[in-house]
């Protein structure tokens, strides 16, 4: 698209494309039916946009269990180095529940205790880190709600980093749903929650390997293996019941699926019923590229391509049409174009109301000289650029070049005179 020849006045330049996109599916809306879920509370949210594909009592507060310990994992890879040496205190050895038998002074890196938190559900591995960090679970718990409150988490609150039942220990799976996909934006956490096995190295304190497995059954237990499963983590405790959240991907699908208080016998059956029901009626579609421009600025007859500064994504249902609508403001006061500049920004606004705002970006520099023609009024560089101006130039250099040729002629005459003398 072209925007010609414009002004950056204060009013800001306003144009409107409407794109028809097939199957746009609003936020925090679903298609109408749904899978079955017996469990509790339920929510099952596209990666990509965070679109919220079903949801059932999803800001019901309920416990976590150790599925609390992928916000734990998440602040540790923040906090620590993967090679950091955990020494571990007297605290881990009275945690109840699911352990790697840590011993008191053990030497162990973060990157094992990560793995012994995240396959074996290890809660002496959780508090081992958290120690380490904050120097008590409770000083860790402070982070744990800083953390979540700075994602946008509404009805969470964490007293421990392993998941062990508490009554003030409760979060909701559209809490968990969005503090699940900011951990799996980062390259390690996505590494850990889906690997199936790892060996833990001797240690100062214990003389043979640890063995560990992955207990989120999605990933590798036969009748349970989930096509295109990517992790997350499991849960158990006798009052919390069966959590599990999940992730998978398929093409450019990529979907998060949370359970809470399940009985046993459905948290497997109802997690898979829930990416069924995503991979099945929806997808999910690229609008904006950073690699492609969404537009050219027409500036003194120089197309300067402009590019959006993040790729965004949508996600489309199989039985509806919608349109986007994108706007593209571009903002007044522009002395000269740099690569990294907003130069603007597209509004993209959905048929159901749901909206994002993205930055413009030229992704290169151009010649300043270009900016201060533009600058000192359009007539004047058109005048510049004229074709009387351009025949000008033309009939002055013409001249000139025949004046050379002549002088270099007369010379030539003037040599050939000399030596016949």
């Amino acid at each position: 698209m072209n925007l010609g020849d414009f002004k950056m006045k204060k009013s800001i330049i306003v144009i409107i494309l409407v794109s028809i996109l097939l199957n746009l599916l609003p936020v925090k809306a679903y298609a109408d039916g749904g899978p079955e879920i017996s469990s509790e509370a339920a929510i099952l949210m596209n990666m990509n946009t965070g679109d919220i594909l079903y949801q059932k009592n999803a800001d019901e507060k309920l416990s976590p269990a150790s599925t609390t310990k992928i916000l734990t994992a998440m602040i540790v890879i923040e906090k620590c180095k993967l090679d950091d040496v955990v020494t571990v205190g007297k605290i881990p050895l009275y945690e109840d529940g699911s352990n790697i038998a840590l011993n008191v002074g053990e030497k162990l890196t973060v990157k094992d205790l990560l793995y012994a938190m995240m396959l074996e559900s290890a809660n002496d591995a959780a508090s081992a880190l958290a120690e380490h960090i904050s120097g008590s679970k409770e000083n860790f718990s402070k982070l744990m709600n800083e953390k979540a409150k700075s994602l946008g988490c509404k009805a969470s609150n964490f007293v421990n980093p392993n998941g062990l039942y508490d009554d003030n220990h409760y979060t909701t799976a559209s809490d968990l749903a969005i503090i699940t996909k900011k951990a799996m934006e980062n390259e390690v956490f996505r590494k850990i929650v889906s690997t199936v096995t790892y060996e833990i190295p001797p240690t100062n304190k214990q003389p043979k390997p640890r063995k560990l497995y992955n207990r989120n059954k999605l990933l590798s237990y036969p009748g349970y293996k989930y096509d295109g499963i990517t992790g997350v983590k499991n849960g158990y405790t006798e009052k919390s019941k069966n959590s599990l959240v999940a992730s998978a991907s398929r093409g450019s699908m990529n979907l998060i699926s949370v359970i809470l208080k399940a009985e046993h016998s459905s948290v497997y059956k109802d997690s898979k019923a829930l990416l069924d029901y995503g991979f099945n009626n929806f997808q999910c579609e690229k609008v904006l590229s950073m690699d492609t421009a969404i537009c050219n600025l027409n500036v003194g007859n120089i197309n300067i391509p402009i590019y959006p500064t993040k790729d965004f994504y949508i996600t489309s249902s199989k039985n509806d049409k919608s349109v986007v609508y994108k706007k593209l403001v571009f903002e007044d006061d522009i002395k000269k174009i740099n690569k990294d500049m907003n130069i603007g920004y597209v509004e993209i606004t959905t048929k159901y109301g749901g909206k994002e705002i993205i930055p413009l970006t030229p992704q290169k520099e151009y010649s300043s000289v270009l900016y201060t023609l533009k600058y000192m009024g359009h007539s004047t560089y058109k005048k510049v650029l004229s074709p009387a101006v351009k025949a000008l130039i033309i009939i002055a250099v013409s001249f000139l070049v025949l004046a050379i040729t002549l002088l270099i002629l007369s010379y030539y005459k003037k040599c050939r005179k000399r030596k016949q003398a």
